[in-house]
């Protein structure tokens, strides 16, 4: 949740310059790229409308991000097409997006006072439903909506005025070009504008290969080059250019793969065919039948692909179609040293002298023989089809069988000492002489026989299979039982429930981020582009990462999706990982209610000196905020507090998931007066009465919670917050 911003946030103990690192950020180089100066017509322009866009952005900074608008569809009526240049009055009428504007939203993002005694080029007039009309202009690239009220004629005093050319739009390249005519000129800058100098002739240029940086699109319906040759930059209309072939090698992997040539369509050449400066080496009759290895293959950008080879004395390209693949000889490629007990379950895997693809392998014995008996296995093979393979001892000799035809048998992975009483409460588990999954457990006693007996628990032993067991004594010797048997803390029906299972996400995840969206992913996102970084996906982030998307060569949509993550410099592992974390269960059923709790106050532990980031509750490498942080903790002491979740955290409308939190009646709740470490404390805004922040009460009159700056530890009541609304109760 986002906090008014007359509140200022308590210094954090740590300094968050070591809390903000990122350990996913990739690292990425700067691009450069080379510039010149436009005219000084576009250049005056470009300089008016860099100023209104960097006044814009920062007035949609400080937009309160929480406020609810209401959507109502607002359909174009009618659109006329318009040439001309109008001045903006002294007045408050903002600019919008066009899509803003047929929605209903009206999201503002440049102001009128910024407008105000701006000459624009108008190119478009808007008619809507509700009889209100706007026009349409440019403003480096980006067009925006004014109410026409917001016009005025400009006194024209050159009748050229409403026809003069201007750059409509500027793409940065890095592409290689070859001047094939004389018929166009070098200029100082696009040769329609004005101020345009001829400084070289086309003569000159004809035949010359250069690397065009920038393209630029004019009004009159031209484009130009902009490109350096000798010691500096010149414009040159783009008819005057022929693409230079671009084909690159894109991928290169290496192999050890027996082909057979199986056509003599395809010749061998010194490098993959379609590369600049490929020569024809051999015909592909002289090929057409022979068997040779691939040791690599070349995937080119034209999206055909070539393997390499060695033919006589010398090493070709040729492509992969007239190719066909020699069946394979299997061997071994690996082997595991393996020292278990698994029980053989499928009866259609016969055991072998050696792993069944390798030549010479020879059936022994039936899978049906083999099926149900537990084996000791020695070793794992990988064979190079990739399947594996088990060797284990069955009578007097050893077999290898497909590692599928197994089920490991369950083993202990953990003990904890124990010294405590404990009633069995259920009749339906025995007594084992070990935890019962294992291999060699015997039943030993029946619990009809100590139902309702109190007994000395010495050990708990957890299993592969997730079970835990209470090693007990009983008259004169011990006993393993599932825990399950026994009376173990669980809330009363009507409140939330533990669980003794690992909580999983809410939602599908990972998730694409669009407008209005919030958390890690938005603030991560706003670091990198030197954006304010609030978390929230607002109009000046959604127009940030369409100007990356562009000027990476991705699809300028704003939304941010795997590629543009990618782009910014992040893994995907860190895309999945953001919104699909939930905290580790750190307690079982046979945990104490303190215990529990204990679990809980540590894991918000873990969040200690992290940065408060609206609309986050991902891992301890980030940042949360105060309710993303209360879930988290919860997570990892068995509760889920559904609808509350951190999937829908993020999500449009779902800031305030305190309030959900508080709202849930199967969260107990309680008086003040009666709290206890442990309870959830909710507190009410002092300007509109609803609940707006959460916290962890540690007793004592202290707290762990995620308020502005960061994650910290405060006295229950401060100046910042002292409205307090309600206690909540998740352990009763």
């Amino acid at each position: 949740m986002k906090y008014n911003g007359k509140f200022l946030g308590l210094l954090c103990v740590t300094a968050l310059a070591t809390t903000l690192v990122n350990p996913i950020v990739a690292s990425a180089n700067e691009l450069s790229e080379s510039h010149s100066t436009v005219s000084s017509q576009s250049g005056s322009i470009i300089s008016d409308t860099k100023s209104i866009q960097d006044s814009s952005i920062n007035q949609s900074n400080s937009t309160n991000t929480n406020k609810e608008q209401e959507t109502k569809i607002n359909s174009v009526k009618t659109h006329q097409n318009q040439n001309k240049y109008l001045q903006t009055k002294a007045n408050s009428y903002a600019g919008y997006l066009l899509e803003d504007t047929i929605s209903g939203k009206k999201n503002a993002v440049i102001n009128g006072a910024t407008l105000s005694g701006k000459s624009l080029h108008i190119i478009n007039l808007y008619q809507f439903q509700d009889g209100s009309t706007f026009y349409e202009y440019e403003l480096n690239g980006n067009k925006y909506l004014t109410d026409t009220n917001a016009f005025k004629e400009i006194k024209v005093t050159d009748s050229k005025l409403n026809n003069k050319v201007t750059i409509v739009n500027k793409q940065s390249l890095n592409k290689p070009v070859k001047v094939t005519t004389s018929n166009y000129a070098g200029f100082n800058t696009p040769a329609t504008l004005e101020g345009a100098k001829n400084l070289i002739a086309g003569s000159q240029l004809n035949g010359h290969q250069v690397t065009a940086v920038a393209m630029y699109k004019l009004s009159d319906g031209t484009a130009y080059y902009n490109f350096k040759y000798g010691s500096r930059y010149y414009w040159m209309d783009i008819r005057a250019f022929t693409d230079v072939n671009t084909v690159k090698i894109t991928t290169k992997q290496s192999l050890n793969k027996p082909v057979k040539v199986t056509t003599s369509n395809y010749a061998g050449f010194n490098t993959p065919a379609t590369l600049d400066g490929a020569k024809n080496l051999i015909a592909g009759s002289q090929l057409n039948g022979h068997q040779v290895t691939a040791v690599a293959m070349y995937k080119l950008s034209d999206g055909t692909a070539y393997y390499n080879f060695k033919y006589g004395s010398r090493y070709y390209w040729m492509d992969i179609r007239a190719f066909s693949d020699v069946a394979p000889t299997f061997k071994i490629v690996a082997k595991e040293s393996v020292n278990k007990d698994a029980r053989i379950t499928a009866n259609n895997y016969g055991g072998f002298n050696t792993p069944s693809p390798i030549p010479g392998a020879k059936y022994l014995i039936s899978g049906s023989q083999l099926s149900g008996n537990v084996v000791h296995i020695v070793a794992k093979y990988k064979v190079s089809n990739g399947k594996w393979y088990y060797n284990f001892k069955f009578g007097s000799r050893y077999y290898w069988t497909n590692t599928r035809a197994f089920t490991d048998v369950a083993a202990i992975v953990s003990k904890e000492s124990v010294h405590m009483s404990a009633k069995i409460t259920a009749n339906n588990y025995g007594g084992f002489n070990t935890p019962s999954p294992l291999y060699g457990a015997k039943y030993l006693l029946s619990g009809k026989t100590v139902v309702n007996k109190t007994v000395s628990v010495v050990a708990r032993y957890k299993v592969s299979n997730g079970e835990y067991y209470y090693n007990f004594k009983y008259g004169n010797r011990y006993y393993w039982m599932n825990t399950r048997a026994f009376s173990y803390y669980q809330n009363p029906s009507q409140y939330l429930q533990i669980s003794d299972t690992q909580i999983k996400p809410a939602g599908p995840t990972p998730y694409n981020i669009s407008y209005d969206y919030e958390g890690v992913k938005v603030w991560l996102t706003q670091r990198k582009l030197g954006l304010s970084a609030d978390g929230h996906y607002g109009p000046a982030t959604v127009n940030a990462v369409k100007r990356f998307q562009r000027n990476h060569g991705l699809k300028a949509d704003g939304i941010l999706n795997l590629s543009t993550w990618n782009k910014l410099g992040y893994s995907t592992g860190a895309w999945n990982q953001i919104d699909s974390y939930i905290s580790p269960l750190k307690v079982h059923l046979t945990n104490s209610r303190s215990e529990h709790i204990e679990a809980m106050i540590n894991t918000a532990y873990q969040y200690m000196n992290r940065p408060y980031i609206v609309g986050a509750s991902s891992t301890p490498a980030y940042g949360v905020d105060c309710s993303g942080l209360t879930m988290q903790a919860l997570y990892s002491a068995g509760i889920n507090p559904l609808p509350s979740s951190s999937y829908i955290h993020a999500h449009p409308g779902h800031e305030w998931e305190s309030r959900v939190l508080f709202a849930n009646s199967k969260l107990k709740k309680v008086s003040y007066g009666q709290r206890q470490r442990g309870d959830l404390i909710f507190y009410r805004s002092p300007y509109d009465n609803k609940i707006w922040h959460v916290a962890i009460y540690l007793g004592n009159d202290q707290v762990i919670e995620s308020w502005p700056p960061c994650v910290m530890v405060q006295p229950i009541k401060n100046s910042q917050r002292s409205w307090i609304a309600g206690v909540g109760r998740p352990f009763v």
